[in-house]
């Protein structure tokens, strides 16, 4: 075997040993977390205004998602959840290059992350206002 299928080799497996040490990791770290998640501080935007701010609902969401809740955790805050999925599709596109068979699953035009990043700015903003209360927490 060559030097560059030897790297190449590696780098497959490396790639596809992620996905088995994320639930090693998920399975051993969740109790901790979960215990931890008691003691991180409150929003200091809420507590001082009664606003959310973008990050709020994280805290929550990540633990929902940790407890596989993935209906409280997009309740929580929408943000976490959609990066996960966008994350995913660029794991898989990176794992089908590195075995030869290229995948395009994200988009590529600046005008898509324009439109998501309004979307999530939108949404930070809409959810303080009484009317879109169904988008908060």
């Amino acid at each position: 075997m060559s030097c560059d299928g030897r790297k190449r080799r590696i780098w497959q497996v490396g790639l596809l040993s992620l996905p088995v040490l994320g639930l090693l990791a998920w399975l051993f770290l969740t109790p901790l977390l979960l215990e931890w998640a008691a003691a991180f501080p409150r929003c200091p935007v809420k507590e001082l205004t009664g606003l959310l701010c973008p990050a709020c609902g994280n805290t929550h969401c990540v633990m929902a998602m940790l407890k596989l809740d993935l209906l409280t955790a997009l309740r929580a805050n929408l943000f976490l959840p959609c990066l996960g999925v966008f994350l995913l599709a660029g794991y898989v596109e990176l794992v089908m290059r590195a075995f030869g068979r290229p995948v395009r699953l994200l988009p590529r035009r600046p005008a898509f992350y324009w439109c998501a990043l309004g979307f999530f700015l939108l949404y930070w903003i809409l959810r303080n206002f009484p009317a879109f209360d169904f988008l908060r927490l």
